[in-house]
């Protein structure tokens, strides 16, 4: 059997919002003092998903789910992909669609 020392460890860290949240991890750290592993413990916590639902990606480009299939449609947004069996859009070819629309990218 193994003897593992366990830790608490506190860092300050920025949310999404810019303001600081401190989060508590559980290191578990081997005979050697080598981290084996670390559990997170703030469930506030979450990370912005890269492929979107049609729901999400309506949201994101700033549009109601209907009018974005319709876009979708007329070819100004990508496909979506086929992700475990469902359809996704990917994040950052929204982004790239929409600087192409803003100007901020030039079209290809």
């Amino acid at each position: 059997m193994s003897s593992r020392k366990f830790a608490t460890l506190s860092a300050d860290l920025l949310d999404r919002s810019g303001a600081r949240a401190a989060v508590e991890a559980e290191a578990a750290f081997d005979a050697y003092g080598t981290p084996a592993r670390v559990a997170w413990h703030d469930e506030s916590a979450t990370l912005e998903p890269r492929a979107l639902t049609n729901r999400q990606a309506a949201a994101y480009v700033g549009v109601s789910p209907k009018t974005f299939v319709k876009l979708v449609d007329q070819g100004l947004f990508a496909k979506p992909m086929e992700l475990a069996e469902q359809r996704r859009w990917d994040r950052y070819a929204l982004d790239r669609t929409m600087d192409r629309l803003s100007g901020l990218a030039r079209a290809n």
